[in-house]
């Protein structure tokens, strides 16, 4: 048997599928747990002390918007938004090397 990485950027979901899945609001998070809709660490954020990695993909569900308190809030943070990735750059990433050191330590 033999698998074939395909870069969730090109793959399209027919029509209604999503929608179905997901809701109108479109963000499978929110739809799949009503109870967390009000719920927010924006508050909270100030309270990281180390060092920290905010990673989203240009066309990421998580858009810039979204990880933008966390860049404002926390101290010692470092941004970094990936050209050619939605939510998985580890497997997006046409330069996997330039991802990896960006996550090593």
């Amino acid at each position: 048997m033999q698998f074939m990485v395909v870069n969730s950027t090109d793959f399209q979901i027919p029509t209604g599928i999503y929608s179905n899945m997901f809701g109108p609001d479109g963000d499978p998070t929110v739809a799949s747990a009503p109870i967390m809709q009000n719920w927010t660490i924006i508050g909270r954020l100030h309270l990281v002390r180390v060092p920290t990695l905010v990673i989203n993909g240009k066309k990421d569900i998580s858009q810039d918007f979204v990880v933008q308190p966390s860049f404002d809030r926390i101290q010692k943070v470092k941004r970094v938004t990936l050209e050619n990735s939605s939510h998985s750059p580890f497997i997006e990433e046409t330069e996997r090397p330039v991802y990896m050191k960006l996550i090593s330590i």
